[in-house]
């Protein structure tokens, strides 16, 4: 569901940019995905799946999510990016009964750049990107900022927190809240049409190093679903968890 990709991005960008990465270094393991959904039907649960990320010098790959960085790419310093990976929504129906005559949506792959600015003892972040798939033909925007709250030097353990502004337009809100006339005449659903919506959710996360190797991750999330959203007849929540936590092997 919509979580589980959201999710699986926030575990795998933890994997990939934690402070004492080596250029060249490539980290597996077992993460934990808590599911959530905003959607009719959704459930909620915890399940397990295997990560990968490779830290290089300009290249950062986090299982099914990269950024080439152009300028910078180490903490603490200004970078600008190219990114690319799935979105964050998806919708599978997988035969409920609620949802009968919805047809489900996939995630599609986003393409566009992020930079990165060291500003109030933390880190700002701008990302644009744009559906390159053709799945809901649309766009979205990040604007965030995550501070260290607490961390050891060296950083044996860091835990951090931190707030992102989300804007998506319409034809991403509409292909994955909305209704269309031939799901409403082939369910319960009334026709339904989202506008552009934007969507704010805080952070908290961080991770600990058991030694050079082996390294506990963890990110915890919730956003507040714009009314747009909330307004959506397949939608019955105010409002998306999701965390992960896993035990990695740096390599």
């Amino acid at each position: 569901g919509e979580t589980v990709i959201r999710a699986l991005s926030i575990g795998l960008c933890a994997l990939g940019l934690t402070a004492n990465a080596a250029a060249g270094q490539w980290s597996v393991g077992p993460v934990g995905i808590m599911q959530a959904s905003p959607y009719v039907g959704g459930e909620s649960g915890f399940m397990f799946v295997p990560a990968v990320a490779y830290q290089g010098e300009k290249l950062v790959v986090r299982g099914p999510f990269a950024d080439y960085f152009l300028v910078g790419g180490q903490p603490g310093e200004m970078s600008v990016a190219l990114t690319l990976g799935l979105g964050p929504n998806q919708l599978e129906v997988d035969g409920d009964a609620r949802l009968a005559g919805i047809e489900d949506r996939d995630s599609g792959l986003l393409g566009g750049v992020r930079v990165d600015y060291p500003v109030w003892g933390g880190t700002a972040s701008f990302a644009l990107q744009t559906d390159i798939t053709s799945e809901s033909e649309g766009q979205r925007a990040v604007i965030g900022w995550q501070k260290p709250l607490f961390n050891t030097d060296p950083r044996k353990w860091i835990f951090s927190a931190g707030v992102e502004v989300e804007y998506t337009t319409s034809d991403y809100a509409n292909f994955y809240y909305g209704v269309s006339n031939a799901e409403a005449a082939a369910s319960e659903f009334a026709a339904y049409e989202s506008g552009s919506v934007v969507q704010p959710s805080i952070t908290v996360g961080g991770y600990y190093n058991f030694d050079k190797n082996w390294q506990l991750i963890y990110n915890m999330s919730w956003q507040v679903l714009a009314s747009d959203v909330e307004d959506s007849p397949i939608v019955d929540q105010s409002g998306v968890a999701s965390g992960v936590i896993g035990i990695v092997y740096n390599f």
